[in-house]
């Protein structure tokens, strides 16, 4: 679910950017680009991605988590909708660098690899190499995979094990979030994560349009 959610607002945002960027070149003077890149281009952004994040939530949700508890389901629409609006700043930092889009799906492809590989889904985070431990930390899909597992586990008391079983035994759901690497004290830190990246790729993204302006100025 994490994944879908930042790969669909983020991808989306590439393909957007591009054609209304012509425009905002050709009008050069009109506006400024602190204000066209954070009124027209992010914040024209978020309902959209919030929408997806919400809509998408629920069928998971309620397909998937059972029993059904309207506070957890809340809290789920929160925490997927504050890694879409992320991921608006995600994609628009490329596509404000970058001119091709065809050379954008290329670049943010292993890069988006890398931040799914250190993300926990598909690795335990505590076999992680130490080389490759800091690129968590950049990654919005650690953190959003990180605090849903966070909600959801957080309120399993208790598991039952099979005597026979040859896997480890984890009694409660704290235990299933230690053998994953993931610690339920970090949820705040999580949502913290989302926010400094969230504001680090819009500078980025700002000066990538300002750049782009520069050089059209220039010619």
């Amino acid at each position: 679910m994490s994944s879908e959610i930042s790969f669909t607002v983020a991808y989306s945002v590439i393909y957007e950017f591009p054609g209304q960027l012509l425009i905002y070149l050709r009008e050069d003077g009109v506006y400024g680009s602190g204000p066209y890149y954070i009124a027209t281009k992010y914040i024209f952004q978020i309902p959209k991605a919030i929408l997806k994040a919400v809509m998408f939530t629920t069928v998971m949700y309620f397909v998937v988590v059972t029993p059904i508890n309207l506070f957890n389901f809340l809290f789920y629409c929160l925490i997927t909708s504050t890694s879409a609006i992320c991921a608006i700043a995600y994609g628009l930092m490329f596509s404000s660098w970058i001119e091709d889009i065809d050379f954008v799906s290329l670049i943010m492809v292993p890069i988006d690899m890398l931040f799914l590989l250190t993300a926990g889904m598909f690795y335990n985070l505590r076999s992680l190499p130490t080389c490759l431990t800091c690129f968590k930390y950049f990654s919005i899909f650690f953190y959003l995979n990180e605090a849903l597992s966070i909600v959801y586990w957080s309120r399993v008391d208790d598991i039952d094990c099979q005597a026979s079983s040859d896997f480890p035994c984890l009694r409660n759901g704290e235990q299933v979030l230690s053998e994953y690497g993931f610690k339920k004290a970090n949820l705040i830190w999580d949502f913290s994560g989302l926010l400094l990246l969230t504001i680090a790729m819009n500078v980025l993204g700002y000066f990538g349009l300002r750049r782009r302006r520069n050089i059209r100025t220039l010619l």
